[in-house]
């Protein structure tokens, strides 16, 4: 059976209620508590056996690894506005693109990371190739993690979780990125603009394949499900820039990829980005902002992030944190009493218990009266 947003899916019996809260959210209307992804660990499950190969790279390229991690989503039980979504991922979220690009990852620490390109710009400008055997395994292995969720769940298309700007950090090397800036800008951007397109077209072929096979709707790499085409705008490189110089290098593909998606939120990769603030207001689509400071400010009842918060919520944007951001039910509370309840999303970390699980979700509805 294929899932579709409207189905009553097996792991979800609750997903027009769910459905509704999350419109709810990403539309900014009066509700009577945020919005929430609660899971609880499933005790019973039990996950198959992999037998292939244990290197991760080499599993990136199978397909029937992702069919493998699709059976994943029985591991959990999923309340509030959670979603049992199967994702798709490739290199860590991270090498999708650079390698579409022509770059090449490795694994370290558990991660993938992109390997140096010094001679990027003396290659032919990068083009989108529909038949990239890259996009043809990927189709391959969401087929088969469709086959495996049978109507249990939402097939997550693979994320695109690198900009152009910050891969050519990462090609070039960052001091070096910040010398071309300035002294061979316009070779930067017709490479930008390059890179751009083939992550627009790559994006919209990888969520048709979605929707072929009867999956609408995408949660990207964070928690929060959108009925739509939907990807996380960033640019980790950003935190190296002037305002001018991101206005210049960063919002043109920021404005293209707003320009596509039906859903979009921006990744504040540390509270230095709030500078750009008022600038990513400018994309007339852009829903909100995922809340991501680096870890020394990671505490979001501090007062300082409490009054950031409520200038987000001033601009009009809508408010998303992720489990690694809200990681306590008092932590979700402090917000909630001092923004209310309309246009936030807040994830917490799986529960082991279903009561305490339900516990939380009564006190943090108790901190909206």
């Amino acid at each position: 059976m294929r899932s579709s947003p409207t189905c009553q899916l097996a792991l979800k019996p609750d997903v027009v209620e769910a459905r509704q809260r999350l419109d709810a959210f990403w539309n900014n209307a009066p509700v009577d508590r945020p919005a929430l992804h609660i899971t609880v660990r499933n005790p019973g499950f039990s996950a198959p056996a992999w037998g292939g190969p244990a290197d991760a790279k080499e599993r990136d390229w199978l397909p029937q690894w992702q069919a493998h991690r699709a059976h994943q989503v029985g591991s959990r039980r999923y309340l509030a506005e959670a979603m049992p979504l199967a994702s798709v991922d490739f290199g860590s979220c991270l090498a999708l693109v650079p390698v579409l690009l022509g770059a090449d990852y490795m694994y370290e620490n558990g991660t993938a990371w992109i390997k140096p390109l010094a001679d990027v710009y003396e290659r032919p400008l990068p083009v989108f190739d529909p038949a990239h055997p890259l996009l043809a395994i990927l189709a391959t292995g969401m087929e088969q993690a469709s086959a495996v969720l049978a109507g249990q769940g939402v097939l997550n298309p693979p994320a695109f979780g690198l900009d152009p700007l910050t891969i050519l950090s990462l090609l070039r090397g960052a001091e070096q990125l910040c010398l071309d800036l300035v002294e061979e800008p316009e070779r930067v951007e017709a490479w930008l603009a390059a890179a751009n397109r083939v992550y627009l077209a790559a994006h919209a072929h990888l969520h048709a394949k979605a929707q072929a096979l009867g999956h609408h709707g995408s949660a990207s790499w964070l928690h929060t499900w959108a009925p739509g085409s939907f990807e996380v705008l960033q640019c980790d490189a950003a935190v190296m820039l002037s305002k001018g110089m991101f206005a210049r290098f960063a919002l043109p593909a920021l404005r293209a990829q707003d320009e596509q998606l039906d859903y979009s939120l921006y990744h504040l990769d540390g509270v230095c980005q709030l500078r750009f603030l008022d600038q990513l207001r400018s994309l007339p689509r852009l829903r909100g902002i995922q809340w991501n400071p680096e870890p020394p400010a990671n505490h979001i009842e501090d007062p300082r992030w409490l009054a950031e918060f409520k200038r987000i919520r001033d601009l009009g944007f809508i408010l998303q944190f992720n489990a690694w951001e809200s990681r306590s039910v008092e932590q979700v509370v402090a917000v909630v009493k001092a923004l209310g309840p309309r246009g936030l999303m807040f994830a917490l970390p799986t529960f082991e218990r279903r009561e305490d699980a339900e516990a939380a979700i009564r006190s943090i509805s108790a901190a909206c009266r």
